[in-house]
């Protein structure tokens, strides 16, 4: 039997235990827009791991590195708060338990199904299982001692502040820098890839060389974040007025002004959306003054689309994205239950989409739409239900002038924001609005009674344990993946002369198959090393690196095009147009991959 000093002194290490886990999540929370903000969306840094351990404190880290701090901080907290885990039937619990493990759940069907790619299928998975760990360790914190969540409600807006003042700095001056750095290293010899070459001739902001739609949609997460603490800490000061307006000025021209620079289009209709929302559920504005805002929500939609066309990008992209949709649609009319797998609407979309481009998006851009489509109706019903319960728990608290209201606008223009772009992938945005969330859903009992039964409790450390250890393995496996294939292509095309020097005489076997052994499935590593082959004219090691690929993939146009090259450097003119055709067949609407496009014409000449 326990004495009560004995109690004291356990409820001491608890509470010390909690502290500790309190700060390094606050800590993680200043860091997701700076370290994990959307190395996700930029595929060519996913593979960029700094030689010394002191680098990973100044550069950007791999985006999988979240899933397994997010795991250790699930397994930290389980121990630490294991005596005041609330009821799973609370609002939070049910929001903990949707983010969790319902979106773990929702993913694996997409996972098994016979059509996934299994390496697209291997990112999925130990994406979410990173967020599910993240939102059980949330939770569990939050539950312990709720005034946590607005510590890590400041600390992610700080950080987000000081990612949108790095990104008027590069718009302003680092592009200037960044085009002279890259021009010096193409004149040293350095391999620079074509996307990134790309990326430096668009003027948009892009803080950090992240993706601006990702950026647009963090500032759109924090505007009502930094409102409710504008006005709280304008009040501070006197005149009051005077300085509320100031603080709210200064934190609109950033957040504002961030929005503007990224030019995001759908930015723009949230905004709208949102605005619309607010009027037409305020019981208080008569309906000749909401038909009004109406009207002229209608005008600054024309307006909008008018300066897009005449002065912006038109709308090309967003003809892509309706496109990506009725892929969508197709798709789940095909497999409604079991879903064509995850990378499934890669391949189907390359096939029958409308647009005459070279773009092949890997997701849909709609989060419900990208579960429903590769992972079936049901799990596309769960990212659904994930998207909206909280909302639905905060509504009545949307104009109440407090936290919970401030939460469920951020939680809207996220929301909107996920069913408009790729926030499925970006572990800062999807980590940041679960922590607000959380914060505002803070529903903990504080008498024990109250707390969950003793079943129940084993229940949840059980599942938090799974979750956790499934966020660390899976994101484990993916990394080490991730760094052998960054070994392999670095040998392929040196990053800088030092990196040139280092592989000089070691073979290229050596770092394909460490970096096969990592990523069996990945059919971009024999695709690779036949390309290198080829160019060291080895037409018998190409073609058997292509044949070894396609056994991986026989999907991926790009492979049967290689092997149209290889053939028509063969004189075999007929095998290679047979593969060109096969490639075409994969994406019609390709034109690079067309009997008629100049490079193709060029190969079946000899040129």
């Amino acid at each position: 039997m326990k004495t009560p000093q004995t109690q004291i002194s356990t409820q001491d290490k608890t509470s010390k235990a909690i502290t500790v886990a309190g700060i390094i999540m606050t800590l993680l929370s200043f860091l997701l827009p700076l370290k994990w903000g959307t190395l996700a969306a930029m595929t060519e840094a996913a593979g960029f791991f700094p030689e010394h351990a002191v680098d990973y404190l100044t550069i950007t880290w791999p985006a999988h590195s979240f899933g397994i701090v997010s795991g250790a901080m699930l397994l930290l907290l389980g121990v630490a708060a294991r005596n005041r885990i609330g009821r799973v039937t609370s609002i939070s619990g049910i929001c903990c338990a949707l983010w969790s493990a319902g979106l773990l759940l929702a993913v694996l069907p997409g996972y098994f199904s016979v059509g996934a790619d299994r390496d697209f299928a291997m990112g999925e998975l130990a994406n979410f299982a990173g967020i599910a760990a993240w939102a059980a360790a949330v939770w569990l914190l939050v539950n312990a001692s709720p005034a946590w969540g607005k510590r890590m409600a400041v600390a992610l807006l700080i950080s987000s502040i000081i990612t949108a003042l790095n990104g008027f700095y590069q718009y302003f001056f680092g592009f200037a820098e960044l085009k002279a750095f890259v021009a010096q290293q193409i004149a040293d010899g350095v391999h620079v890839p074509q996307s990134i070459r790309e990326k430096l001739t668009d003027t948009r902001i892009t803080s950090f060389m992240a993706s601006t739609n990702a950026l647009a949609g963090l500032m759109l997460m924090i505007m009502p974040i930094a409102a409710f603490y504008c006005i709280r800490w304008g009040k501070l000061f006197t005149p009051v007025k005077v300085s509320v307006i100031l603080f709210c000025a200064v934190a609109a021209v950033i957040t504002g002004g961030t929005l503007l620079l990224c030019r995001s289009r759908s930015i723009y209709v949230i905004l709208l959306l949102t605005g619309g929302i607010a009027i037409f559920s305020y019981s208080g504005i008569k309906l000749k003054y909401k038909i009004a805002a109406l009207i002229a929500g209608i005008i600054l939609l024309a307006g909008g689309a008018g300066f897009a066309v005449r002065y912006g990008r038109g709308f090309g992209s967003m003809a892509e994205r309706a496109d990506y949709l009725r892929t969508c649609a197709v798709l789940i009319a095909e497999k409604p239950l079991s879903g064509a797998g995850w990378g499934g609407f890669f391949y189907r979309h390359m096939k029958i989409k409308l647009s005459s481009t070279d773009e092949a998006a890997r997701d849909p851009h709609n989060m419900v739409a990208a579960f429903a489509a590769q992972a079936g109706v049901l799990s596309g019903l769960l990212s659904l239900a994930a998207l909206i319960y909280p909302l639905a728990t905060l509504w009545k608290a949307r104009f109440s002038k407090t936290w919970q209201s401030a939460v469920f606008w951020s939680g809207t223009m996220f929301t909107l924001h996920a069913l408009m772009d790729c926030d499925m992938h970006i572990p800062a945005l999807m980590a940041g609005m679960i922590m607000l969330y959380f914060s505002a859903l803070k529903d903990a009992p504080s008498a024990d009674s109250e707390h969950a039964k003793i079943k129940q409790k084993t229940a949840i450390i059980a599942a938090a344990a799974l979750i956790a250890v499934s966020g660390i393995w899976s994101n484990w496996i993916f990394l080490k993946g991730e760094w052998h294939l960054a070994q392999f292509t670095e040998f392929l095309n040196p990053i800088s002369i030092e990196s040139r020097n280092r592989f000089a005489g070691l073979p290229l076997e050596k770092f394909e198959e460490q970096a096969a052994n990592a990523r069996p499935t990945l059919a971009m590593i024999p695709e690779l090393a036949g390309d290198w082959y080829l160019a060291q004219g080895n037409l018998t090691l190409a073609k058997e690196r292509y044949d070894k690929a396609l056994k991986l993939n026989p999907e991926r146009p790009g492979i049967y095009r290689r092997l149209a090259r290889m053939y028509s450097l063969q004189g075999e003119t007929e095998l290679a147009k047979t593969m060109l055709l096969e490639a075409h067949k994969r994406f019609p609407r390709n034109p690079k991959y067309s009997a008629t496009h100049p490079e193709n014409q060029a190969m079946f000449r000899g040129q």
